[in-house]
């Protein structure tokens, strides 16, 4: 079975690590990577091509819905 790979993108270091953690402990789940920027989450999106993107909505100096969107519009 192929796992699904994720994108975390949150401003808090915890957070990530905590989502990283908890999805990292199910074998159906493969974080591929994490990080606290949007302009990078959207190189990132572009380099691994994740199956799912956990993005945080408040973050600066874009939002979590505008870097959704530029990911969406790259894909």
């Amino acid at each position: 079975m192929k796992k699904v790979s994720i994108l975390i993108v949150d401003d808090h270091k915890l957070i990530r690590e905590t989502w990283s953690f908890i999805l990292g402990s199910d074998p159906r789940f493969e974080v591929i990577a994490d990080c606290g920027d949007p302009e990078k989450a959207i190189e990132l999106a572009a380099a691994y091509k994740p199956n799912v993107v956990l993005m945080d909505i408040n973050m600066t100096p874009m939002s979590g819905f505008d870097a959704t969107e530029r990911i969406r519009q790259a894909s």
